[in-house]
């Protein structure tokens, strides 16, 4: 259950359909946010009541350590995009976030799907 000015935490892979943007944040860098925000307000005018939900993807190769290493700083940039889409005027009740493990990805990235 989550309130009005909490994000809601999913651990679901059932994110489908391609993704309206796909960030791999560099850094601290927030060059990301022109492109988010372009994506994000396409996606509402096409549907205003629209909900996001932001995937961190980390690569599944290496081992245990490695893993657990990229999935964190994965969640981390995940963390940096709902501050970036909150601080846009985004209400956090409208975002959820999960996260991924996928062999195809070399490091890690942020996946915002418009639900």
């Amino acid at each position: 259950v989550s309130d009005d000015n909490s994000v809601e935490e999913e651990r679901s892979e059932n994110v489908s359909g391609n993704p309206i943007a796909v960030l791999r944040i560099r850094g601290q860098s927030t060059k990301y946010n022109q492109g988010l925000f372009g994506a994000v307000s396409a996606a509402l005018e096409r549907a205003p009541n629209t909900n996001f939900t932001l995937v961190a993807v980390s690569s599944s190769a290496g081992n245990a350590s490695e893993k657990a290493e990229r999935a964190a700083n994965a969640r981390e940039k995940a963390g940096r995009v709902i501050n970036s889409l909150i601080s846009m005027g985004m209400p956090a009740n409208r975002l959820s976030v999960t996260e991924l493990a996928l062999a195809e990805v070399e490091d890690t990235e942020v996946r915002v799907y418009a639900d």
